[in-house]
């Protein structure tokens, strides 16, 4: 069993959710980061960030490009 806390960023999302349930089934204590959760972390409010990863050993972050925008479009595959 992992003593360390690994915070997932985006955790509260469908990917998220996932990600975290197989990091905890593998031992990892998890817990998720986003604008609504207990912890906000939100990636455009930098005074949001320091709380939402104080005590983390890690972070991992679950990120859903917006396909809808030009940057979000480039790099993916049909």
């Amino acid at each position: 069993m992992q003593t360390s806390e690994i915070v997932l960023v985006g955790g509260s999302g469908k990917t998220g959710g996932r990600i975290i349930k197989r990091l905890e089934e593998r031992g990892h204590s998890v817990r998720a980061a986003s604008r609504s959760s207990a912890r906000p972390f939100d990636w455009e409010d930098r005074s949001t960030w320091r709380g939402a990863l104080d005590g983390a050993s890690s972070a991992y972050v679950a990120f859903q490009p917006d396909r809808s925008a030009r940057q979000g479009r480039q790099g993916m595959r049909p």
